[in-house]
């Protein structure tokens, strides 16, 4: 079996220095895009600089036990839309 590398990251690690991602060997990174109904603030940056050197991304939603399940969903939805 073959382990595929990929990183997690965040507003936590500050401005991502994508160099040193691809020079990484890591295959794809995924994103934190919010929290609860806040979107995270490196979320734009993160996934338009990805995409624009052709690294393969995800993105994920840190579920708040604080705030209604279905906001948080719908709030997800409004964030990803305009990346389609």
């Amino acid at each position: 079996m073959t382990d595929i590398i990929g990183v997690d990251f965040s507003h936590w690690d500050g401005e991502i220095n994508f160099d040193a991602f691809q020079s990484s060997g890591a295959a794809f990174a995924v994103f934190k895009a919010g929290q609860g109904l806040n979107v995270d603030s490196q979320f734009y940056r993160s996934h338009d600089e990805a995409k624009r050197r052709g690294i393969v991304q995800g993105a994920y939603w840190y579920v708040d036990p604080r705030v209604a399940p279905l906001q948080q969903a719908a709030k997800l939805v409004s964030t990803l839309k305009p990346l389609q």
